[in-house]
C-alpha cells in the first residue's frame, strides 16, 4: 500500500513539474494565431490530465501549486499573474461543475475550461483597467480557447486509453 502512495506522490509532483515547463517552453513557439495574449496551454495537459487520473481534489491541489509556481518562476506576481488567477478561478469552477457534477466527456470539460479561463482574464482586465469592451474580444478568444481545449483533451484521452485497465475501471465507476 505504501508504495503505491509513493507512485502517486512522485507522478503528481512529475505532473506538476511537467506544467511549469510546458508553460517555460511554450513562451517560445510562435505564435501561430496573431491574437494579443493568446497561449496555446500546453501546460494543462498534465492538469486535465491528473484531474482524470487522480481526481478532482488533486486537480485542484495540481492547478493552484502550478498558478503560484509559475508566478513565483516567471511572472513576478505581476499583472500577468493576477489575469492568469482570475482565468484560473474560473476555469476551476467550471471544471469542477462539469467533471464533478455534470460528469460531462473529457472533451467538453476541457473546452468549457479553456473558454472560462479566457473568460476570467477578461474580467480582471475589466477590473483594473475600467474596459468593459474588452469583453468583445471573446469573440475572437472563446472559439480559439475551444479548438486548444479540444486540442488537450485529445491528447489527454490518447494518454488515458495507453493506461492500464485499473485506470480505466476508477473511471468507468465515476462516470455510472
Amino acid at each position: 500500500m505504501g508504495r503505491i502512495k509513493n507512485y502517486h506522490i512522485v507522478l503528481f509532483a512529475f505532473l506538476l513539474a511537467l506544467s511549469i515547463l510546458l508553460h517555460y517552453l511554450e513562451g517560445f513557439i510562435p505564435t501561430i494565431v496573431p491574437v494579443p495574449g493568446f497561449r496555446l496551454g500546453l501546460a494543462n495537459i498534465p492538469i486535465v490530465f491528473a484531474l482524470y487520473y487522480f481526481g478532482y481534489l488533486a486537480y485542484l491541489i495540481l492547478m493552484l501549486l502550478k498558478l503560484l509556481f509559475v508566478g513565483l518562476l516567471f511572472s513576478g506576481f505581476g499583472p500577468s499573474f493576477y489575469l492568469s488567477l482570475g482565468g484560473t478561478i474560473l476555469s476551476i469552477i467550471i471544471t469542477l461543475m462539469t467533471y464533478k457534477f455534470l460528469k460531462t466527456s473529457i472533451y467538453a470539460t476541457s473546452i468549457a475550461a479553456s473558454i472560462f479561463h479566457a473568460l476570467g482574464q477578461l474580467i480582471v482586465y475589466h477590473i483594473f483597467f475600467q474596459t468593459p469592451t474588452i469583453y468583445f474580444y471573446l469573440t475572437i478568444l472563446a472559439p480559439i480557447s475551444a479548438l486548444t481545449g479540444l486540442f488537450i483533451a485529445i491528447f489527454d484521452k490518447i494518454l488515458i486509453t495507453r493506461l492500464p485497465g485499473s485506470f480505466k475501471e476508477n473511471e468507468k465507476k465515476r462516470r455510472f
